[in-house]
């Protein structure tokens, strides 16, 4: 059976996605209200002034803190899943033990180091 879906979740709530459309539609219309202000002044620029304050009062902020919210829940899953969760214990000891622990440990240490960035 072939399907389109993806066993995993995505990163990004549909919920999300769905306001950023809204705020971008609501965009639109306030951008419409405002051209349509050099035909009948009074009437459009209530409409505009409602949309403008509506969407960049509140729905704008709302939508940056939701995102910011999932982008620290996405960088703290990566975290996770980057750290190894059972290292190997080794019995005997060996000459070249200490260096491999000092690679392990230098690898960790990039990987604390390392910054994730998303577009």
């Amino acid at each position: 059976m072939i399907s389109t879906h993806s066993l995993e979740e995505p990163p990004l709530t549909q919920t999300w996605a769905q306001l950023g459309m809204g705020v971008g539609c609501l965009s639109f219309v306030d951008f419409l209200a405002n051209l349509m202000r050099l035909g009948n002044y009074a009437t459009f620029q209530i409409i505009a002034q409602c949309i403008t304050v509506f969407n960049t009062v509140l729905l704008l902020p709302i939508w940056i803190l939701w995102l910011g919210k999932q982008l620290e829940t996405i960088q703290i899953q990566q975290q996770a899943q980057a750290k190894p969760e059972n290292q190997p214990l080794t019995t005997t000891a060996t000459a070249t033990a200490p260096k491999a622990q000092q690679q392990q440990q230098e690898q960790q240490q990039q990987q604390q180091q390392t910054w994730i960035l998303l577009p």
